[in-house]
């Protein structure tokens, strides 16, 4: 028997990108994919992924939907980057706006057990590189710097999406940006372990055998989902199963004040508590299944979920390198 080597699992997979309490509103791209033309590393710093880091930086200043949007810089190789993307940042962006904005700027380990509303990640790679083993504590490293993100991350990379092994950890942070909510039926089993009492493994269950496509335990900005249902163009559904030993009245009162404030960011929920499923399962199936229908969510079965509202990609040239080999020619 020949074994295999699965693709790691990079970032928070089961974690959605939250609105922020000062604008209400949702960034359209919650992950922004950004290819950096003419980047390469020397040694550990990538200057074109650093210039177009600074150059977005300053774009989400000026814009006013990002009003207000606290900013954290994180890299991926070493600490040389961060340095150099710290020293443009000082002399490039006003003292006011980097306490304002709480701008901060280093490896994972600066961001653990800190977040920030928007992220940008420097894969600091270049295209002659090897991509990052699949290693512990490099996985834990990499998982840091992509979970801290509150409405939306950048992934600033010199590399093409094909440029590193699935079973390595960049190749992994290339698929999750491209596709971040992939889910197959080797993974079903893992999904299903997130379940947290028999009722949610029971409406687990009920939804996969209907074709929904299904994620437990979703954290939400600092809030947690039982399961989210997606459907096409980005419309979901979040489910609370409520057990009826674990809900009081105060932690009743807290449930529906954690729900105001998602549904504040463009949330519809939908509950059930776990004696209503066993007194009158159908009638509460048929009613969660009305609701997915209302919303116009439907199975999706082995399809792939659409992830353009999710993710936007773009490239840029920060040192435009494609316009001077044009005018070499």
């Amino acid at each position: 028997m020949v074994a295999t080597r699965e693709a790691p699992q990079i970032g928070d997979r089961n974690q959605y990108p939250r609105t922020n309490s000062t604008s209400g509103q949702q960034l359209i791209g919650d992950k922004v994919d950004v290819f950096v033309k003419g980047g390469y590393r020397n040694g550990d710093i990538n200057n074109a992924e650093a210039k177009a880091i600074l150059d977005e930086i300053e774009s989400i200043l000026a814009d006013p939907d990002m009003t207000g949007r606290s900013i954290g810089v994180v890299t991926l190789l070493g600490t040389k980057q961060a340095a150099h993307i710290h020293d443009l940042v000082t002399n490039r962006i006003s003292p006011i706006d980097v306490i304002a904005r709480q701008i901060a700027i280093g490896p994972p380990s600066v961001f653990q057990g800190r977040e920030r509303d928007i992220m940008l990640v420097s894969m600091v790679l270049g295209p002659d590189d090897r991509g990052a083993a699949n290693r512990t504590d490099l996985q834990q490293r990499f998982n840091v710097a992509l979970s801290r993100a509150r409405d939306r991350m950048y992934l600033f990379r010199s590399v093409e999406q094909n440029a590193f092994a699935e079973d390595t950890l960049s190749g992994a942070i290339l698929r999750h940006f491209k596709e971040p909510f992939r889910q197959d039926a080797r993974s079903t089993q893992v999904l299903r372990d997130r379940c947290e009492s028999g009722f949610e493994f029971e409406m687990f269950d009920e939804l996969v055998r209907r074709g929904y496509r299904v994620e437990p335990q979703v954290r939400c900005g600092g809030f947690r989902i039982d399961f989210v249902v997606e459907g096409r163009e980005g419309r979901r559904l979040a489910i609370e199963c409520d057990g009826d030993r674990f809900h009081g009245p105060g932690q009743w009162s807290d449930d529906m004040a954690r729900q105001r404030v998602l549904e504040r960011a463009g949330w519809t929920f939908w509950r059930c508590f776990a004696s209503s499923w066993v007194r009158r399962k159908d009638e509460a199936v048929a009613d969660l299944v009305q609701a997915l229908c209302d919303l116009g969510i439907e199975p999706l079965g082995s399809e792939s979920v659409d992830n353009t509202v999710w993710v936007h990609s773009k490239e840029v040239d920060p040192f435009l390198v494609e316009e001077m080999v044009i005018e070499a020619l």
